[in-house]
């Protein structure tokens, strides 16, 4: 019993770390807009000059990331590998999808009501939460994060599957290779022609890091007195 309230402290510790981000983003994206009003920037702007000195909405969606990566891995657990996978995917799917389509058909009303016009194509690859791969655009900006969430979902179903997941030395090889190739491929993009990848993929191997190391912080608390994975934590945190 003991135990149980220590682990319910500590995921109601998780969720209010996710409300502070969801906070840091909301002020970030409504102080920016709201600045555009002279009406409201007559009265001054200091909320929205802390937003962009400290960049909340970038720490904010770090955040998100580091946490999704904290508790996602740890869900998939069971002695039968399908049986676990299926079910992980099933949860995500009900945990994203249902919200995510609601929002989706609120901003399609929106869009409808004020006769923005979004080709129909779009409008189904949106469904799919990878429209980007699909070459259209998000109707709301922030679905790209979405994205990032469900590749590593997959990655994490497919390193559970070859018993990859629980092994923090190898999810230190990982976060090595996504920073080895985010630095490689910032490097081609800024002194050369050779790739045109919109933002987010550019971004995607520093991002899917965070999450890997989100895993091993999640790895740190279940075994805090293990000297290597306090050691892959120091390292992939100064990496990140």
């Amino acid at each position: 019993m003991k135990e149980i309230t220590q682990n319910s402290k500590h995921f109601f510790a998780i969720d209010g770390l996710r409300g502070v981000a969801a906070l840091l983003v909301v002020w970030q994206h409504v102080t920016e807009s709201l600045v555009q009003l002279p009406s409201i920037a007559k009265n001054g702007t200091l909320l929205a000059d802390l937003s962009k000195s400290f960049d909340f909405g970038r720490i904010g969606i770090i955040c998100f990331f580091i946490i999704s990566g904290y508790v996602i891995p740890s869900s998939l657990t069971g002695k039968s590998k399908q049986q676990a996978i299926k079910k992980f995917a099933l949860r995500r799917v009900f945990r994203l999808y249902p919200a995510y389509w609601l929002s989706l058909l609120g901003i399609i009303i929106f869009y409808k009501i004020t006769h923005f016009r979004v080709e129909t194509s779009t409008i189904i690859a949106n469904t799919t939460m990878l429209q980007s791969f699909f070459g259209k655009n998000h109707l709301i900006g922030l679905y790209w994060t979405l994205q990032v969430e469900l590749i590593f979902y997959t990655l994490c179903a497919f390193l559970f599957y070859f018993a990859r997941l629980n092994k923090p030395r190898f999810i230190m090889q990982i976060i090595w290779l996504l920073f080895i190739f985010f630095v490689i491929e910032q490097v081609i993009i800024n002194y050369t022609t050779m790739l045109n990848w919109t933002k987010e993929f550019q971004f995607l191997p520093y991002l899917l890091a965070l999450m890997f190391l989100g895993s091993l912080f999640r790895k740190l608390h279940d075994e805090p007195e293990n000297t290597k994975i306090k050691y892959y934590v120091w390292v992939g945190t100064a990496l990140c």
